[in-house]
């Protein structure tokens, strides 16, 4: 069920809309779709998220704090899930695509993990293939 926000009173962040938020990232959906999906705010929930990572460098321990640490927690388990199956198909492209269109800022083009990325690819391809020739002889 999407919370329908019509302005007015501000929608109070808690343990339960922790919860509920959080659950759209299992879908690997980017916060504008969470936002959409759930009928919250994306400016409510880049707030909610900005406090957070606020509270965490100052040391406090916020209900905010908690959300954006849950929320970057998802995923980040989200991001391991598109590795895992990176690591177990035949083209990286694929999933490639898929973590920079939902993380653009940590794997688009021009992020230096997206060109780690690639290279461990080539590496472990290599691997489950064997050495080129040319590698073999060492020439």
């Amino acid at each position: 069920m999407a919370y329908k926000f019509r302005g007015g009173r501000p929608l109070t962040l808690n343990e339960d809309m922790i919860e509920y938020l959080c659950s759209f990232v299992h879908g690997n959906h980017s916060v504008k779709q969470v936002s959409r999906l759930s009928g919250v705010p994306n400016s409510t929930i880049d707030e909610w998220l900005t406090r957070g990572f606020s509270d965490q460098n100052n040391g406090i321990d916020s209900i905010h704090a908690q959300f954006s640490e849950q929320f970057q927690r998802e995923i980040g388990k989200e991001v391991n899930s598109f590795l895992s199956d990176m690591a177990n198909i035949s083209s990286y492209q694929s999933t490639s695509w898929m973590l920079e269109k939902c993380y653009p800022e940590e794997y688009g083009d021009e992020a230096p993990q997206m060109k780690e990325l690639r290279d461990l690819f080539k590496l472990s391809q290599e691997m489950k293939n064997g050495l080129p020739k040319d590698k073999e002889t060492g020439s």
